[in-house]
Formats: C-alpha cells, structure tokens, sequence
C-alpha cells in the first residue's frame, strides 16, 4: 500500500509538477507558494493539509524544505529519464529547480443559508527555468523551433471567453469517441502493461484499471477563460471556470473549478479550487474576492426547486417495490449498471489470482464479495438521483438493503437482538406498537450523537482518536402517509470532523414494509444538495407500489 501511495504520488508530481505542504493550521488569510499571503474573509477558514498528504512512517519528522527537496528531486529524475528516452545521448540532465517556493493545499470551510460549503485550494509555482528547458528539449526532439516564454506569458493572459454550447458538444463527443476506440485503448493497456519494473500484482492493477475506462464519463458545462487583474505576478491572471461531471458507470459527481494561472518574472504560478458543483457559486464569489480583490457577491436565496412529479414517465424496479420517477430526475441503479458486471469480472480474476498463489486471507475476502455479489439486486443495491436546480447539478447515493437479510445477519452476531415487529410473513404493526415504537425512537434521539461519539472512541485505533460527529437538525422519526406500504422516515445533517478537517453531509433513512421484501433505504448527499434531495427523494418513496 505505501509503494502503491509512493507512486501515485510521484505521477501525480511528475505529471502537473505540484505538490501539497505546509503545516496543519486554521486561518482566515493563507500563506501562498511565493510567500506572499491572501486574506479569504472572516467567515471561511482553511485548513492546511500536509499531515493528510504526507505519511509519519515514511516521511518522519522532516522539515518541509527537506520533504519537498526530496519530492522535487523525484519528479526531476523522472523528467530526465523521459526526456533522455525522447532525446537521446544528446541530452544534458536538468539540475534546477522545479519549484519556486513551497507548494500550499489547503481545505477551506465555509457556511451560509444552503449550508456547510467545503473546497479544496491548490497553490504551486513552478520555475521558468525548468519550463524553458524542457520545452527546449521537446523542440530537439521533434525537429520544431524553441518556444519563446514570452509568448507562452502572451498566451496565457489571452482572453477566451465563456465557450458556446456546440463547443462543449465537441469536447464531450470526442471524449467518448476516445473511450470506446478499442485501437486507442489497446493503445493504453499496453503502455500500462509494459512499463518497466511492474510486478505481477502492478500488471493485474493496470489491467483492470484498462477494463474499467468504457465506464468513465466526462461532460462539461461550463467553461471560460477571462483576464483579470491581481496583486501577483505582472498584476494580470488568466482565470479559469469550469464546471461538469465525472461519470463511472452511470454514477456521477458533478464538480466545479476556478483557477488563476499567472505568469511572473521567474514562475508560472497556479491557483485552484476544486467544489461540489452546488458550492460553484459561493467559492467562485469568495476566490474572486480574495485573488481579485473584487467584493464578494451576497449569497443569493434559497434555490426555485423543480417541479418534480409534473412529467412522470418512468418506472423503475427497487428492493421495495415499482419507484415511479419524474423526466426531470434520473436515478442510476448499481444492479442495472455496467459497473457491476465489470465489478464481476475484476472479483473473479482476484479470486482467481488468490487462489493460484495460495493467499489464504484473499481467498476468503474475494469469495465473500462473490456470494455479496450474486445477491446483488435481490437483497442489495445502490441507487443515485441525479437531478438539478438554480445552484446546478445534484447527486444523492442511496443503498437499500432486506431488511430480513440484515437481521439475519444481525441476529447471528448477536442473539440478544430482537425486533419489536415480526418481518416473517405478512408485515403488520398495531397502531399502538406503532407510536410506541416511534416514541421510543424519537426519545432516544438527543443522545444519539453523544452514543456515536462515544462508540467511535471506544472502536477508535491510535491516531484516529480525533474523528467527531455532530448532528445539527436532526428530523423526528415519522409515518410518511399515502404510501402502499407502511413507510417511516427520519434524517438529519451530519458534519465529521477529523484533523480539523470537516466532511458534511445529509443523512436521510426510509424503511418501507413491503409484505415481500420490508427495506431499509439510507440515503446520502452532501448538506448543501439537501434543499433538492430530500423533497425529490420523499416524492420518490410516496410513488413505491
């Protein structure tokens, strides 16, 4: 696992020249790369993320000059090594630098009437020189003239606009065109598979990481390049907005980006942050007014949401029954994916491994996912909504789970375990069992958190002692009425804690007593999402029949 880390750390060095340090600190102003600092206002905070990114047990107790000396001497061997490959014995190592200054990450917190916003902010200069001479190098090997740096600074500064919509069409198509080549991902496997020193267990990673490609989307819908005035550099930068999803098997994460690459007398110098696509507007208005010292926009009101039941053309199979869901939504379903039957193949060929170099431990856990995998839409699955509003594009997971199966299981780890319905057989509950039963629940509530709290503690290994969870507006538990089947709901915003680090969610339980398959569904997004998602998906449950 640390090889594993060690070298996806290094691509990712070798390939965009950047790297996150610097101490784990909270702060309104933060510290850049070129020592200069930047003032994010006094309602959001940044959390360094060296100690996230950087292991004790291999990087010890270095400084970070230290650390970043030794990652940039990586990333130099590896360029090197490429460039000695393309050029030949003509070429001359580079000894230079790489950066100019230290790298800063930073995770940045903020909150208004949508809700807990994170983002992640990213600030790397990366030297001139070893730019020139690399490019130099490039120009030697394909016979092409030397590129002027100060024709790339011209460029950068170009203003390109907001690209049209038919643009986007393009750079989307020739996305897939790409996926689905089967020359180009030949191509690609075997690139992947004969890069030299690759062990056995390297080959079989590449090879499913070949196998799962046709599965991966890309679409974007936004995309501009503007200038704009700075502080840094010649006072110019050009900022870079876009917006899209990344798809794996028809599950999708919409995401954001703003960006500032500027050009200064030694560095080229680039400034981003990566959002949930709902918290697009809110860090777009708090980079702007940090980067460009324009003032930050009032956070508009709350989201129109859509009329979600008023185009109802599509029925879908769940664990509980027919899901009737609306043209304006779409919900991805696991066991219909083609995600699960790669999932599958990659089980089998483990199994398969496994069992051929006598791996006692990984016989057993690639056997157990094979028997969870067979029941897989039966007595699992996992759903997503997709859907959007004003503040963009919206995704939820949602697993649903037996509820007999579950107690089975439950039942056999810990007999003392009883229910106070029986889920054999027809499922009914006395209306007075009913309310007690919510009284119960509802009751016990307000000490959820401290329950959870304390039972991460007591299950808690070294280190990982400082994870917290807080409940903020939790829902009581309760009857949802008009349904087919007795169906209860309750839910409730949960923000994790971690190194300083936060994580906020939207936690939201269904369970509906199907006759035939009673099921307990959690459903999950992000506490910003939770405006569209909740009334979206309680429409859905209404629909089961």
């Amino acid at each position: 696992m640390k090889k594993l880390r060690k070298k996806a750390i290094l691509l990712a060095c070798t390939t965009t020249m950047t790297v996150c340090m610097s101490s784990v600190a909270m702060a309104d102003t933060i510290k850049l790369s070129d020592g200069t600092s930047v003032d994010l206002g006094a309602d959001v905070k940044a959390v360094s993320l060296s100690t996230v990114m950087y292991d004790k047990d291999e990087y010890g107790h270095k400084t970070e000059a230290e650390i970043i000396k030794g990652i940039e001497s990586q990333v130099r061997d590896s360029l090197n090594k490429k460039f000695s490959e393309k050029v030949g014995s003509k070429f001359t190592p580079y000894t230079g630098p790489i950066y100019t200054g230290v790298p800063q990450y930073y995770q940045l917190q903020g909150e208004d009437k949508l809700g807990h916003h994170t983002a992640y902010l990213g600030d790397i200069g990366i030297a001139k020189e070893a730019y020139q001479y690399f490019l130099d190098q490039e120009a030697k090997a394909t016979g092409q003239a030397p590129i002027n740096l100060e024709m790339v600074d011209m460029a950068l500064l170009m203003s390109g606009g907001e690209a049209t919509q038919a643009e986007l069409d393009r750079v989307n198509t020739h996305f897939s065109e790409f996926k689905y080549d089967p020359v180009m991902r030949a191509q690609l496997k075997e690139k992947l598979m004969t890069k030299p020193g690759l062990t056995e267990d390297d080959k079989l990673t590449y090879s499913y990481i070949a196998e799962l490609l046709p599965l991966v989307d890309l679409k974007f819908t936004k995309s501009a390049s503007n200038r704009v005035k700075t502080d840094r550099g010649y006072g110019l930068a050009n900022r870079i907005d876009l917006r899209g999803d990344i798809g794996f098997g028809g599950f999708v994460a919409p995401l954001g980006m703003r960006a500032y690459v500027i050009p200064t007398k030694t560095s080229y110098v680039t400034s981003f942050g990566f959002m949930n696509d709902t918290s697009y507007d809110y860090w777009s208005n708090k980079l702007g007014s940090a980067f460009e010292n324009s003032t930050a926009k009032a956070p508009d009101n709350m989201p129109k949401m859509v009329n979600i039941l008023s185009k109802v053309d599509t029925q879908i199979n769940t664990l509980a029954g027919k899901m009737t869901v609306p043209s304006q939504v779409d919900v991805t379903q696991l066991s219909h994916s083609a995600l699960l039957d790669v999932v599958k193949d990659i089980q089998t060929q483990a199994h398969t491994e496994a069992v051929k170099k006598h791996k006692v431990d990984d016989i057993k856990e690639t056997a157990e996912l094979g028997d969870y995998l067979k029941d897989f839409g039966k007595l699992y699955d996992v759903y997503q909504i997709q859907g959007h509003d004003e503040t963009g594009e919206k995704t939820a997971l949602v697993v649903a789970v037996d509820m007999r199966e579950a107690m089975k299981e439950i039942q056999a780890k810990h007999p003392e375990v009883t229910l106070p319905i029986n889920l054999d057989g027809k499922v009914e509950m006395n209306p007075i069992v009913e309310q007690m039963i919510l009284l119960g629940v509802n009751q016990a509530l307000p000490q959820a958190q401290q329950r959870i709290n304390n039972s991460l503690a007591k299950h808690s290994k070294p280190g990982e002692e400082d994870t917290k969870i807080t409940l903020e507006d939790t829902e009581s538990m309760r009857k949802v009425y008009g349904t087919k089947y007795p169906t209860y709901t309750l839910g409730t915003r949960v923000m994790v804690e971690e190194e300083q680090l936060q994580f906020p969610f939207y936690v939201h339980g269904t369970i509906v007593l199907n006759d035939s398959n009673p099921t307990l569904f959690v459903t999950l997004t992000s506490d910003v999402e939770r405006h569209y998602v909740k009334p979206v998906w309680e429409q859905l449950i209404s629909s089961i029949k």
